[in-house]
């Protein structure tokens, strides 16, 4: 059994950023070879919660980007007010990426996907456009949210042998702003997928070779739903949706909370904003 360590993955993406990516500090604009740099991208983050959760994703982008050089501002703002905000934003050719922090318990899922409309897709780098969503099942997407591109990375850090013959995955939370994309990634990538939400009897876990939960429900997770040498990847946070202790030792490859999911997550998105100013968008882990 092997716990995943998401703050190393995490690590490895932000080098390979920075040996990319030139900082304007290091090499003046004539030598550069016509190579863009991170420095002078901007990324704007719109929130309307107090949520320490969110708040801590947050600080988590800012920390990332100034260790790269890539400018985070965050902008609290209310649900009335988001969508003109966004407008605002979105109009601005000084801002390289534009993105709205969720949850936002007020708006329900229309209402939520009428505002994630408002993101062009150039500047659309957590992926969450209407749009680009539509297109993940067919490749075609732009980005890929930051999440779903997380979890395809994590899958493609397990060692071979774990992923040897693996065909099925289960993604519980299905219905969700995470579990939907990565439902649809995950079939585009090869596998049998199945969906479950909360509510559901969950017993049919058993029969899959990789269980991803993204429900935000602690403990949902039960070692009873997990078959021997599975893939467990947990996206719920801050607490898990995976009873952990009880489940890591049935399993070849798991996810701990914190620590796993959430910096790969942080990473990728600065990943995919750095993609604007160099080779375009960056469609997945498995380079796809």
């Amino acid at each position: 059994m092997i716990i995943f360590d998401g703050k190393a993955l995490a690590s490895q993406i932000e080098l390979d950023i920075k040996n990319k990516f030139t900082s304007p500090k290091q090499v003046s604009p004539e030598r550069s070879g016509g190579e863009r740099s991170v420095g002078g991208l901007n990324l704007v983050i719109l929130a309307t919660t107090t949520d320490e959760a969110s708040n801590t994703y947050v600080r988590m982008k800012q920390r990332l980007g100034e260790r790269l050089g890539v400018t985070v501002q965050k902008v609290t703002v209310t649900a009335e007010t988001l969508s003109d905000e966004l407008k605002k934003y979105a109009a601005m050719t000084e801002v390289t990426g534009l993105m709205v922090q969720l949850p936002i318990p007020s708006l329900d899922k229309k209402s939520l996907n009428n505002v994630l409309s408002l993101i062009p897709l150039t500047k659309d780098v957590d992926g969450l456009n209407p749009q680009n969503l539509a297109l993940i099942k067919t490749g075609q997407q732009t980005f890929l949210p930051a999440t779903v591109l997380a979890v395809e990375r994590i899958i493609a850090a397990a060692p071979l042998e774990f992923k040897l013959g693996l065909t099925t995955a289960a993604v519980v939370g299905a219905n969700g702003m995470v579990g939907g994309p990565l439902s649809d990634r995950l079939e585009y990538l090869g596998f049998k997928v199945g969906r479950f939400d909360i509510g559901e009897t969950l017993t049919e876990l058993r029969d899959f070779d990789v269980v991803v939960s993204c429900t935000g429900s602690p403990k949902l997770i039960t070692s009873e739903l997990i078959k021997p040498g599975a893939i467990v990847i947990d996206v719920g946070y801050p607490q898990g949706d995976v009873d952990f202790e009880n489940v890591k030792n049935k399993t070849s490859f798991i996810t701990p909370v914190p620590g796993g999911v959430g910096p790969v997550t942080v990473a990728s998105l600065m990943e995919n904003l750095v993609q604007l100013c160099h080779s375009g968008p960056r469609r997945g882990a498995f380079g796809s």
